[in-house]
């Protein structure tokens, strides 16, 4: 077993989704999450832990990388392998394990064996804009060694260290079954998958999304977009998805008009309902957006090249 299925991620090498697993809101949300924890009162508490259990080995994160749960299920991290680059990322998660929850440390720690030698990798903390002051949700390195083991038989032993509340938290990996799954069911993969490097339009905080872990040719695929001003999501944009070829200027779909979904219990909000057909030969492609504010101010958008799989 491999985490190699984790070049599956979508946006920036960071996207995968699972059915039914969490939506990753936008890191703009972190404060309000913060408030609502502290007003939590116990009976609260008790579902959070209960949802927390029902995450089984193997599950997938709110960025599509692999979810590790400490044995008391009282702290969750999140690791994705960048796709189309060396980068390793891992996210600090909430008790639901669908929001960021930053963390006051400097650093993380993998450990595993590269070449049969013990090796402990740093991962230094990426203090995002919306991060409080002291803290982070986001640790990252770019190493291709680290990338390599992890796409390796190496990642079988490997651990996540990290000192939570004054003590030494490991994460292994050993029973994580990470390519249980490829949307190859009949039923669509309905998962939201967010692209871990957030945009900047005026005073919005944009994050590409979309639903599905792979992208199918011949079948359908579904653009999403998050746009919020400071903890608020912004409900009155204009947003339009298309499809690109390799090139990056050719149209292989039609722009789609997204329609503003309101946060649910499992998706935060989110512009979506925009709608593609992925051509039956495309191996590639490139997802576009195309946002217009109210004010007029408008940004167009771009993933990585992306590759498609074919349907069975």
């Amino acid at each position: 077993m491999t985490i190699r299925c984790l070049g599956l991620l979508i946006l920036c090498g960071g996207l995968c989704l699972l059915t039914g697993c969490p939506a990753a809101p936008p890191p703009s949300q972190t404060a309000q999450k913060d408030h609502d924890h502290d007003d939590h009162d116990a009976d609260d508490h008790d579902h959070d832990h209960d949802h927390d259990h029902e995450h089984g080995h193997g599950d997938h994160g709110p960025h599509g990388g692999l979810l590790l749960v400490s044995g008391d299920h009282q702290h969750h991290f999140e690791l994705v392998l960048g796709h189309t680059d060396d980068k390793i990322t891992i996210y600090p998660l909430d008790a639901k394990v669908r929001q960021a929850a930053p963390v006051p440390l400097q650093a993380v720690k993998l450990n595993l064996k590269v070449d049969d030698q013990p090796r402990q990798f740093e991962l230094p903390a990426v203090q995002q804009p919306d991060d409080p002051e002291g803290q982070t949700s986001r640790f990252a390195l770019a190493s291709d060694e680290l990338h390599a083991a992890l796409e390796s038989e190496a990642a079988e032993d490997a651990q996540l260290v990290a000192t939570l509340n004054d003590q030494q938290v490991r994460f292994k990996f050993e029973s994580f079954h990470i390519c249980h799954h490829h949307g190859h069911d009949d039923e669509p993969d309905d998962t939201l998958l967010w692209d871990p490097d957030q945009r900047q339009l005026a005073d919005c905080a944009i994050t590409l999304g979309r639903h599905g872990v792979v992208i199918q040719a011949g079948r359908d695929v579904e653009g999403a977009v998050s746009i919020y001003r400071g903890a608020e999501p912004v409900a009155d944009a204009e947003v339009f998805v298309s499809l690109l070829a390799p090139d990056g200027t050719t149209v292989i779909a039609e722009e789609s008009a997204a329609v503003f979904e309101p946060t649910t219990e499992d998706e935060p909000a989110h512009y979506g309902q925009a709608i593609l057909a992925v051509p039956a030969d495309q191996q590639q492609v490139i997802v576009q957006y195309r946002i217009v504010l109210a004010d007029g101010t408008n940004g167009t958008y771009k993933t990585p090249l992306l590759n498609t799989e074919t349907s069975e």
